[in-house]
């Protein structure tokens, strides 16, 4: 398992109810994923978003299990509510042959500190159930697909944030 940890960063003196809006927005999400995405309305702090990804850039060794140029994503997102943090957990199915072996499990924190800002962190497991070498070459690419798309993720934050 490979674990990446999301170093938090500050948004600025916000209430925690308005950054929460933005950044799980729809609109948000849209820009993280395309227009694939589909996104239900929140619902006893639960809601569902699918989404496909480009499959640009996979290692041979996983590209073989999956069935055509995107990988279908959904993600069942569960709020938990606190005075002062916000989580947001992800219990991720991808749409593809042996997915089953394959767990990405990302979990975000929105958190109003003492200094009255409001920061965004977290930390996304990743796993893949295969003889070695390949569940350490699969690892090594889906936390680095993470990578990238955190440091996407937290410049459209800071971004929605600054305009």
């Amino acid at each position: 398992m490979k674990e990446l940890d999301i170093e938090p960063i500050c948004i600025g003196k916000f209430p925690l109810p308005v950054v929460f809006e933005r950044v799980f927005s729809n609109d948000m999400l849209t820009l993280m994923h395309g227009d694939s995405v589909k996104i239900t309305s929140w619902e006893n702090n639960k809601r569902i978003v699918r989404f496909s990804v480009n499959l640009e850039n996979v290692p041979m060794e996983i590209k073989r299990f999956f069935c055509g140029s995107k990988l279908r994503v959904t993600s069942r997102q569960i709020l938990h509510i606190e005075p002062n943090l916000y989580s947001v957990k992800n219990k991720i199915k991808m749409h593809f042959l042996f997915s089953e072996f394959f767990h990405v499990k990302p979990e975000f924190y929105l958190e109003k500190k003492s200094d009255g800002g409001v920061y965004f962190s977290g930390k996304i497991s990743h796993s893949a159930v295969l003889p070695p070498p390949l569940n350490s070459i699969t690892e090594t690419f889906m936390k680095a697909s993470s990578e990238r798309e955190i440091t996407k993720y937290k410049e459209n934050i800071l971004h929605a944030f600054i305009s």
